[in-house]
């Protein structure tokens, strides 16, 4: 608990360009795995192994949960 409340206050110890910057990394995260998810299903080709199939939308929910929380936040 105690390491979570230190990165939540290095997060809001950035500049305004570390803001920027953090935003813009977690939204080309998001995009790549959306690319990798639409590529997949548009090539009839989805993953076929059900592990990897989960790791990839559950990074996508997270990573789009967490650029919607930086959006507001930061």
């Amino acid at each position: 608990m105690q390491n979570l409340l230190f990165n939540f206050n290095l997060l809001l110890a950035q500049t305004a360009l570390e803001k920027k910057l953090t935003i813009l990394y977690v939204s080309l995260f998001v995009f790549f795995l959306l690319m990798l998810i639409l590529d997949s299903r548009g090539s009839q080709n989805w993953i076929s192994n059900k592990t990897l199939k989960i790791i990839i939308v559950t990074f996508f929910i997270l990573a789009t949960v967490a650029l919607i929380v930086l959006y507001f936040v930061l």
